[in-house]
């Protein structure tokens, strides 16, 4: 699949106090990477957690995190159509946390 665009609406209610640097990561973040988990990741360090930790953002990274960078390398390199491809994803986080 390839995206030629895409449009994310967000809710301006849920924005007080989020930087928006943050925002536009995670935007980012969930266009490129199919997210759909309401509660977020608790406990790994990605901008994924920015909305899902609220109302005090402990935990949240502001920002990409290297596990954010790790993932999407992860995910745009291995194959789509490959059963295993969660396989390869988690291979490749490994191999770059290693580095």
């Amino acid at each position: 699949m390839t995206l030629a665009s895409v449009v994310v609406v967000v809710d301006g209610a849920q924005l007080d106090g989020v930087p928006m640097g943050s925002l536009a990561d995670f935007v980012a973040m969930v266009a490129l990477s199919d997210y759909e988990a309401e509660d977020g990741y608790p406990g790994v360090p990605t901008i994924l957690n920015l909305f899902a930790l609220r109302p005090s953002f402990s935990g949240a990274t502001p920002e990409l995190s290297g596990w954010d960078r790790s993932f999407l390398r992860g995910l745009y390199r291995s194959e789509q159509k490959y059963r295993l491809q969660r396989a390869q994803i988690a291979n490749h986080m490994l191999e770059s946390v290693k580095h």
